[in-house]
């Protein structure tokens, strides 16, 4: 484990663990306050209660407090230590490197839907798996995806790559569409707490576009470069913020019941843009096809950079 991967295993992002910080906070005092709080606890407690209760002696007053201190202590420490297990957990599945096998395939990968395996040559095909297909066993943050894309579907002839994903419901994904004028389109999403923001297509291939690409992905710190063929590119800073209010049906509609609520006196509208903590981290990688969408992947192999 080198400096920088000690740093990042104790990276707290805000939203999704400040309760750490509170925690280990909490611990801390209580810890050190263990023996401070044994020596105060007679004097304020064992007068006053001695006067109620005359009957029982002395010691007696210090149990109970002790020992809901102690439960807090320990608590405290359980929680730390699970989430200690799994930062470690997670330090362990990052790998240099990695190339899609018959083998690897039911042991490694979590999916909705039906992708599945084909032989002659090995190839993992992706149909109607509208949260995707992730590769749950090894994670990265930097890298060079490379393989082969050909479609499969003759109804919509789409693909969604992966990367970052934190689990189905919270990834980046770069969608590869060819559209019925074979024109070849590159158009980015995030998907947030199982919902999808899309961003705004960007022409790669004017006419003509072929049924299969050679695809090499990189992703390195913010960065995303997605070429095809080797010569078409398509560039993309990852977006701090993901805008609720725009994102797909789901969010709208239940937009419209708060706002109802709000008409009526309860809650608050929303109108914040949450930060995406996943933006910076280290991540699953994978695919996506929606219910008439599909392709295979052929020669698939990822390395870190």
């Amino acid at each position: 484990m080198n400096t920088k991967d000690f740093f990042d295993l104790f990276k707290l992002n805000i939203l999704k663990n400040s309760r750490i910080y509170l925690l280990l906070i909490v611990w801390f005092v209580v810890f050190a306050y263990i023996p401070f709080f044994v020596k105060l606890l007679p004097l304020f407690f064992i007068s006053y209660l001695a006067d109620i209760q005359k009957n029982l002696p002395q010691t007696d007053y210090l149990v109970i407090p002790l020992r809901a201190l102690m439960f807090i202590f320990w608590v405290l420490s359980s929680v730390l230590f699970i989430e200690l297990h799994n930062r470690f957990k997670n330090l362990k599945k990052r790998r240099s490197s990695y190339n899609f096998t018959s083998n690897s395939w039911n042991k490694d990968w979590i999916y909705n839907g039906r992708p599945k395996l084909l032989a002659n040559p090995v190839a993992l095909r992706i149909n109607s798996s509208r949260a995707g297909c992730i590769l749950k066993k090894y994670v990265w943050k930097n890298f060079e995806m490379k393989f082969k894309l050909q479609f499969c579907h003759p109804l919509a002839e789409n693909l969604g790559i992966i990367f970052r994903a934190q689990d189905l419901e919270n990834y980046f994904m770069v969608e590869i569409i060819k559209d019925g004028s074979n024109k070849l389109l590159v158009k980015p999403h995030i998907r947030y707490q199982g919902m999808w923001e899309y961003i705004k297509e960007e022409t790669i291939i004017n006419e003509n576009a072929p049924d299969s690409f050679q695809i090499i992905l990189t992703v390195k710190d913010l960065e995303v470069n997605l070429s095809i063929d080797s010569n078409n590119n398509f560039n993309w800073t990852l977006p701090t913020h993901v805008d609720i209010n725009l994102i797909e049906s789901g969010i709208r509609e239940k937009k419209i019941v708060r706002e109802n609520e709000v008409e009526q006196g309860f809650g608050a509208p929303i109108n914040f843009l949450p930060n995406i903590d996943f933006r910076d981290s280290y991540g699953m990688i994978g695919f996506r096809a929606n219910l008439v969408q599909g392709a295979d992947i052929i020669g698939l192999s990822i390395k870190s950079i």
